[in-house]
C-alpha cells in the first residue's frame, strides 16, 4: 500500500482509499470513488458510465481509454462529477489485518473464515483427505441438502 498526502493508505489501484483500520485489526472502512457520466439521450435515458477515480476525480485515461473517449466525445453524456460510497470490511480474526476467505471441506461444508497467513495453520487440524476427497470417511451422518 502507498501513502497519499493526507496519510490515508491507498490500495494498489489507487482508486480506493482505506480510511480506517480498527485498533484491534478486526475491521476496516473503505471509501470508493467514481466519476459519473449520465446519458441524456431519449434512447438511453437513465443510462451512463461510472469510472473508478482518485479522491480528487482523476481518471486513469489509459485504463478506460475506449469508453472514456466515447463518453467525452458524445455531447449526450453529462458529467455528473464524483460520487463515493463506503464499505465496511471484516478482517481475519488472527489479527493479521488481511481480508479472510471462506474455506470449505471437499464436500463444500463450511470450515471457517481465514486469511492466507493463517490458512495452513487453521486447516492443519483436519485430515488431508477431508480437504481433497469428497468421499472421505466420517463416523456421523452428513445430511444431503434439499
Amino acid at each position: 500500500m502507498k501513502q497519499d498526502i493526507q496519510g490515508c493508505k491507498l490500495m494498489e489501484n489507487e482508486m480506493t482509499t482505506v480510511k480506517t483500520i480498527s485498533e484491534d485489526k478486526q475491521e476496516m472502512t473503505l471509501v470508493h470513488y467514481e466519476h459519473n457520466f449520465r446519458c441524456t439521450s431519449t434512447d438511453f435515458q437513465g443510462g451512463g458510465y461510472s469510472f473508478p477515480c482518485s479522491p480528487d476525480g482523476v481518471l486513469d485515461e489509459d485504463r478506460h481509454n475506449e469508453n472514456l473517449s466515447l463518453v467525452k466525445a458524445d455531447p449526450s453524456y453529462v458529467d455528473e462529477g464524483i460520487c463515493f460510497w463506503t464499505e465496511r470490511v471484516w478482517l481475519c480474526s488472527c489479527g493479521s489485518g488481511e481480508i479472510p476467505q471462506i474455506e470449505c471441506d471437499a464436500r463444500g461444508i463450511y470450515l471457517g473464515k481465514m486469511c492466507y497467513k493463517c490458512r495452513d495453520e487453521r486447516l492443519s487440524i483436519y485430515r488431508p483427505d477431508v480437504l481433497t476427497d469428497t468421499n472421505y470417511w466420517h463416523d456421523e451422518p452428513i445430511e444431503e441438502e434439499e
